[in-house]
């Protein structure tokens, strides 16, 4: 049996973590599910849609403890995006011609800021979603293109995710790294707070400074090491571990579930450290950015609280899981 406390223990141990303290789980759940049942994304008594606002409620609470409940909310509504979108990708190909024309569709909603011609209740909802964002923008033309930027860069990550994602497990883990990085929606998540928090101002410098670039592609990497962990029963089941770096050690460097375990904590515990070093080197570099720091120990929280996140809520729990707190005992 492993155990992930490990992994939660390595994350604690090295990173700036605030430990969450409130309780609005049920009110958020309430509300969230609330608007979803308005806006036409689910039904009153869908199961789906109760474990997504379930799962999203875990997260908030965890990613981001210090926020209040109006903002938990407006952050979720871009998860339930990500999500949904995801899902709809993630079950479909790219060869089949709705599932490039619902790609098409979506991205041009976005950008464009237009419904597209006998849109679904899904797509309205997009659109709603990504108004509400443009309306907390305001103004600030820079921030809405950076924005739309990382949005339409997770996009383009979906199509090759997905064809490489049916090849076999010889894949290079350099080029799973490479597609990862845009794919796990890291490089959205500082844009995202820089919307609600626009009184915590940086130079717009630091943006495309490539130390930052290399934080958050260090960042992705950590959280894609985390899913494979928790995500490895049911890819194992699902025929779907081509991308599973976990499963990746075990067949192509032929090393025993252990020994991957034991190798991916061991990533994790470097790549912390390059975050660590990497982090002082941008602090250094901008000694008159005092709100920088506060994106950084962002960062650290949405590492840890997709963690928690994942083990929190019951979309991988298994009775026949490896990890002692992800077995269920059903």
């Amino acid at each position: 049996m492993l155990y992930l406390e490990e992994i939660n223990k390595i994350i604690i141990d090295n990173l700036k973590i605030d430990i969450p303290n409130n309780n609005d789980d049920k009110l958020f759940l309430e509300l969230l599910h609330k608007e979803g049942v308005e806006k036409g994304l689910w039904n009153q008594n869908d199961k789906k849609g109760i474990s997504t606002c379930v799962n999203l409620g875990i997260g908030s609470k965890y990613m981001h403890p210090n926020e209040s409940l109006e903002t938990k909310l407006f952050i979720s509504k871009m998860h339930i995006w990500f999500l949904t979108f995801d899902n709809l990708i993630d079950y479909n190909s790219f060869d089949d011609e709705s599932t490039e024309k619902l790609y098409k569709r979506t991205f041009n909603l976005i950008m464009d800021n237009k419904l597209p011609n006998n849109f679904s209740n899904i797509e309205e909802y997009y659109f709603f979603i990504f108004n509400e964002y443009r309306k907390k923008i305001g103004d600030d033309k820079e921030l809405l293109n950076r924005f739309l930027y990382k949005i339409s860069e997770y996009m383009q990550s979906l199509k090759p995710f997905n064809i490489l994602s049916k090849m076999d497990s010889s894949i290079p883990i350099e080029i799973i790294r490479y597609i990862r990085n845009n794919n796990f929606g890291t490089t959205i998540f500082l844009p995202i707070i820089e919307i609600i928090h626009q009184d915590k101002k940086i130079s717009s410098l630091i943006w495309w400074d490539q130390k930052l670039l290399k934080l958050l592609e260090i960042s992705s990497y950590i959280l894609g090491l985390i899913n494979d962990l928790v995500s490895y029963e049911r890819e194992i089941k699902g025929n779907n571990v081509s991308l599973n770096i976990f499963y990746i050690y075990q067949k192509k460097l032929n090393l025993s579930i252990k020994d991957s375990f034991e190798k991916i904590k061991n990533e994790l515990l470097n790549s912390i450290n390059e975050i660590k070093v990497l982090e002082t080197e941008l602090i250094e570099k901008y000694p008159k950015e005092i709100n920088l720091g506060f994106y950084l120990n962002y960062l650290h929280q949405l590492i840890w609280g997709e963690l928690q996140r994942s083990l929190n809520c019951n979309y991988y729990s298994s009775k026949d899981s490896i990890f002692f707190e992800l077995k269920s005992h059903d």
